[in-house]
């Protein structure tokens, strides 16, 4: 998780919300869920439909339990749990357990939960049984120009190949057991 903090995204710099897990004695931390395992609509790959590039962002629409999409934030520096606003998860009927607490830069400190199991839904591509973690993103929206009501995190990224095509604005998702590089790129 501490490379979550570091990350370039200003709610992290300023709330540090996620980092406080790592401050929650051992004994009192929530179990952290199993592997994620992605299942593709059709074969073993998808490229993303609905994907905004933003200040060199990337928003992709995510549904929660089969729900209209959210606008998620593909979060590569976040090494733990998928996050959605804490208040859009009430609203859409996500009951959270309250973990945790934390601050930043301001002296605030603000709560951080877990919710229940979901599905989390993203165009070609669904994981199941992953408890999100919910804090207060939608407070930061007018420092970032751009809502952003949830965060892709390394729970869900870790377990694929993703390709991003920042000049023509795409990006997609492989599973890594069949993927194989093929372009001009060196490794």
């Amino acid at each position: 998780m501490k490379s979550l903090l570091k990350s370039c995204f200003p709610l992290f710099s300023t709330l540090c919300c996620l980092g406080c897990l790592s401050a929650v004695p051992a004994a009192a931390q929530p179990a952290l869920p199993g592997v994620a395992v992605p299942v593709f609509a059709q074969g073993d790959s998808v490229e993303v439909a609905g994907v905004e590039f933003f200040d060199r962002i990337i928003y992709l629409p995510v549904s929660i339990n089969g729900l209209d999409p959210l606008p998620f934030v593909l979060d590569t520096g976040d090494g733990q749990l998928t996050a959605i606003d804490a208040e859009k998860a009430a609203k859409i009927g996500l009951k959270s357990t309250i973990i945790g607490e934390g601050g930043g830069a301001g002296e605030e400190t603000v709560s951080f939960g877990l919710t229940d199991s979901t599905t989390v839904s993203i165009p070609g591509l669904l994981f199941r049984d992953r408890p999100l973690l919910t804090v207060p993103l939608l407070r930061m929206a007018p420092h970032w120009g751009k809502t952003k009501e949830g965060l892709i995190g390394g729970d869900i990224l870790s377990t694929l190949v993703t390709r991003i095509d920042y000049g023509n604005g795409r990006l997609f998702f492989y599973n890594p057991a069949s993927y194989e590089y093929r372009g001009a790129g060196e490794r």
